[in-house]
This record gives structure tokens, sequence and C-alpha cells, in this order.
């Protein structure tokens, strides 16, 4: 916007020869470009990168009229001051620290990039292609500039690195900076004036923004548009710029080979420094993950169920996914998935299905297109409607194996014992049809470590709980996920007697329309002095055992 408005003003000044005897072409054109800086930063919202770019501009300009010396570093730090003055809090969004990181890597490389392209011979400058050329490859290279520097945070906060990302801005950019943003000012102009041309520029306006974002899909969705990533740790981003800042160091063209020298000396030593650091942190994460320990982690999704064991093997399982009907929300891209990139967990070995509700199943789709699946465990009940054509598809599209159990399955995994409970081979008699049946058909799941364990009953109601009691199997656990979210059918008196936990945890959202957990089951685990833990009061709940203790929990509040 400034750069449009100086060229217009400044044309304009130009078109009447007289004012150029009394006044500064140069100092007025930057002047007057404030106030479209101004009004366009009014007119866009005033988001952080809004902010960002029209406080650089206008001291930029501000700079320009005064004749100071243009300190484009010192410009970017007082955008960021002004900002933070402002609003404290802007230090922690992902916005702000993506602009400023973009717009730093654009002045510290661009210039450097720049140095080595071939110098402007005269003979050039009278050839338009050649020109055009030298255009492409500076934005090309001031593009490229710009994403090295917001790598590391779209990897911390999107665990993606984008592998089209040059390729797209060299052809959004232009459609929306240059030919959408022009026009869009003329519209700004022109609306008061002219309701034709004011309609005719928005026409064009709306179509190239709709061009643009429907080349942003085209790009998302080509075969390894991005490479997903665990999360990086705060080491591994501090190696990453201070390499960058040392490799743009050595790549000034002005700098003597003694002083590059040095640089290369310090940035070595640096360097070295943050990559012995490396080791020793993941050297401290792998302390904390189990070691001869089952670790438990009853993932916060909201209304559904999701767990994740941690084997004393290494072997990771998924219980459930959450998820929500006709795909509103996707769990599994939104939550499932940065949990599990957050403990650099980038396969998991195994995936059981409960039963084939939304609730459950959703987040599950996410998983099987995004990480390394070796097996699923499912019953044999099956679903209609779109949620489970899809569950469907994901499994056939990336050819997971199957498994099929039913009650007196039991098999090891390492020292862990797993027995299914739940549901019979054959459908008891009389049993309820429709959606009651799929949750009594539910996989009840009882993992046994030493002389812990830990019982996943699904959804089932009090008529599957009374069977299993009647049919005196082994119940007895010291960790129970409350059946069914806490529903009043469910954890019936005798049920939680037999389970006898010590603690207990109801994976449930907040306010929500089944109101979960019911009163009348948070009375029957208080009278039975069960240690009961609510996903949507303590957020995520883990715990560890070695067999003989239980450790924990620990709480991920939200």
């Amino acid at each position: 916007v400034a750069l449009i408005s100086f060229f217009l003003i400044g044309s304009i000044l130009k078109a009447f020869p007289p004012l150029l005897l009394h006044l500064n072409i140069f100092k007025v054109s930057a002047l007057f470009s404030v106030f479209p800086v101004a009004i366009y930063a009014l007119i866009a919202g005033g988001g952080i990168s809004v902010l960002r770019a029209a406080i650089m501009a206008l001291v930029f300009m501000i700079a320009l009229f005064m004749g100071r010396r243009r300190d484009l570093y010192n410009t970017l730090i007082f955008a960021a001051l002004v900002i933070l003055v402002a609003a404290p809090y802007s230090l922690f969004d992902v916005s702000f620290q993506l602009s400023f990181a973009a717009v730093w890597a654009l002045l510290f490389l661009s210039p450097r990039f720049l140095a080595y392209l071939p110098a402007r011979s005269a003979d050039e400058t009278s050839t338009a292609f050649t020109r055009v050329i030298r255009y492409f490859t500076t934005f090309v290279l001031v593009s490229l500039a710009a994403i090295l520097g917001v790598v590391p945070l779209v990897a911390l906060y999107f665990n993606r690195l984008p592998l089209v990302a040059l390729p797209a801005n060299v052809v959004i950019v232009p459609l929306l900076g240059v030919l959408a943003l022009s026009l869009s000012m003329a519209l700004i102009a022109t609306a008061p004036l002219s309701l034709t041309v004011s309609d005719y520029l928005l026409r064009l306006c709306s179509f190239l923004v709709d061009l643009s974002l429907r080349l942003v899909d085209f790009f998302a969705a080509l075969p390894h548009s991005s490479l997903m990533v665990p999360t990086p740790t705060i080491v591994e981003i501090a190696f990453y710029y201070a390499l960058m800042f040392f490799a743009g160091q050595l790549l000034r063209p002005s700098t003597s080979l003694e002083s590059k020298g040095r640089t290369s000396s310090y940035g070595i030593a640096l360097l070295a420094g943050l990559a012995l650091l490396i080791p020793y942190e993941t050297y401290l994460y792998l302390r904390t993950l189990p070691h001869n320990h089952l670790k438990l982690t009853v993932i916060d999704v909201g209304q559904g169920n999701a767990a994740l064991l941690q084997l004393p093997d290494d072997t990771k399982i998924l219980i459930d996914g959450g998820g929500f009907a006709g795909a509103r929300f996707d769990v599994g891209a939104s939550v499932l998935a940065p949990f599990l990139w957050n403990q650099r967990i980038m396969k998991i070995d195994y995936v059981i299905l409960t039963h084939p509700h939304p609730d459950h199943m959703n987040g599950l789709v996410y998983i099987l297109d995004r990480f390394h699946v070796r097996g699923v465990w499912t019953s044999d009940e099956v679903a209609g409607g779109e949620d489970y054509q899809r569950w469907r598809c994901a499994l056939y599209r990336n050819k997971v194996k199957e498994l099929k159990l039913h009650a007196g399955s039991s098999f090891y995994i390492g020292p862990v014992v797993f027995r299914v409970l739940n549901p019979p081979e054959m459908a008891a008699p009389g049993a309820p049809s429709g959606s009651d049946r799929v949750n009594n058909d539910s996989l009840v799941i009882r993992v046994t470590y030493g002389r812990r364990s830990f019982l996943f009953p699904g959804d089932i109601s009090e008529d599957v709980e009374r069977r299993l009691i009647t049919a005196r199997v082994a119940l007895k656990s010291a960790f129970l996920l409350v059946p069914h979210h806490g529903g009043f059918r469910s954890s019936s008196t005798p049920f939680i007697g037999a389970v006898d936990p010590e603690i207990a945890v109801v994976s449930c959202g907040p306010d929500n329309v089944f109101h979960l957990p019911h009163p009348d089951v948070l009375r029957r685990y208080k009278l039975l002095k069960v240690t009961l833990l609510r996903t949507d009061v303590d957020g995520a709940i883990s715990l560890e055992s070695d067999g003989r203790i239980l450790y924990g929990p620990s709480l991920l509040r939200p």
C-alpha cells in the first residue's frame, strides 16, 4: 500500500512541473503516503500482521520525510515495541511471532541473496525480458528468505514443513498482494464517487480473491505438499536460527576473509554447543518416558473417549479417538495429532475402536491418514452413515490390517496381558437394537501389567455390567475408564464394587447436551470412596505403573 501510494502521489505531482520548483517530490510523496497506509490498516481490521506492517511503513515514510537515516531493524523493533506496549499478550500470539520472524529473515537474508545476482549492464536495462527475469528472481529470493525465517515456528505450532510454500507464494502473492490489493485501494477511492465503477472493481477483486483461495486449496492438496514433523524443542529452534544467522554472516559479499574466518570460528563454537545440548535434551526427554513402566494418558477430547497406552516395550496403543457427528470439528487433526507430535510420537502400533460411534471413531480417521498404524482392533459391530464410511475408507486407503475381537480373546504384548471381556461371540437373546446395541457390543478390554490392571469398558450399560458380574469375569482393576462417559444407565453400584478401582476417570465435554456425568453416578463413586477425575475439569490425565504401584495421576489442566 505504501509503495503504490508513494508511486501514485509522485506521478501526480510530476504532472505539474511548477510544483517541482517549490516542493521536494520525494519527501511530499512519503508524507502523503502515510494517510492511505493508516486508512487501509483501519479497513483491514487491525490484526497483528496488519499493525506490524502499518507501523513499519509509517515509521519508514516519516523517516524519509524527515531525511533521517533509515534503519530497518530499528523500525521492526519499534513496531514490535508499539504493539507489545498496547497489547503485551501479543508476544505469545502465533501471528505476532510468525509475522516478525518472517520480516526479520527478509531483512537479514534478502540483501545477502540479492548481492549474488549478476550486476545490471547498460544494455540489460533496455531489455524488458531480462528485467522481468531479474524482478522474478528477486521476488523468489525474497520469498525464500521469509519462508526460511518461519520454518521452526511453523513446525512448532503446526507440526509440518510446507514444501509447496515457495511455488505457492510465487503464484498467489502477486494475485493478492499486487492485483487484488491495488484494485481494493481503487475501490476505496471510487466507492463515494461511482457505484458502477465500484461494482465492477468489487467483482474483479472478488474474482481474484476466489482464484487465490482455489490456488491455495490446489497447492495444499498436492501429494507431499507438507512434511509432518514432531514438535521441535527450544534448543533445536535455537540451533536453527543460530545456523541461519552465521550462514547469513558468511554470505555477506563485502566482508573480509579475516572477518569471515572470525565469524566462522564463533559460529562453529556456538553451533557445536547447541548441537551437544540436543542429545542432552533428548536424554532428559527419554528419562520422562516409561522405563519398565506402563503409562496411560486419558486425552481430553471433549464429549468422547480417547486414551493412549505406552507399554514397557515402547508399544503405543490408542484406544478410541473421540470425535463429533458429521465431522464438524476434527478431533484427530486438532487434538490427538498435536498431542502425539508434542510427545514426539510419529507412529501408533495399534488402534482400538471399542465401537463405531462418532464420539469414539471420528478422530481416528486423521490418525490413520497421518500416522503409521500397524493394525486396528475392532469388534464385529458395523454401523451405517457417512461417519462409518469415512472410517472404512481410511482403513482401506491406508491398508491397515483389522483384527476382530470378542470375549475370550487374550494375548500378550511383552509383559502386558490384554483380555477381551465383551462382546460375546453370539448376540445375547433379547439384546436391544440400534444405538443401545452398538453401545452394549463395545469392546471391554482389561489390560494387566504385573499386579495392576486397567479396565476400558467402552459405552456398555448396566445390562452388560450385570452379565459380566454374573459370569464371574475378572473385573478388579486399579484404573477404570468410567463407562458411557458417566451416563445414568451405566456404572451400577455392583459393577463399581466388582472393579474396585483406585482411580476412575470420566471422559466427557463441558456443558454437553447429554448432561454427563450424571449426578447420581458421581454420588455412587463418592460413596464407594473412589478417586474420580474428569477430563472436562482436569484436562488430560496421566498415570503410570511399574506393575506393583500405580503412580499419579498427573493432570494437564485445560
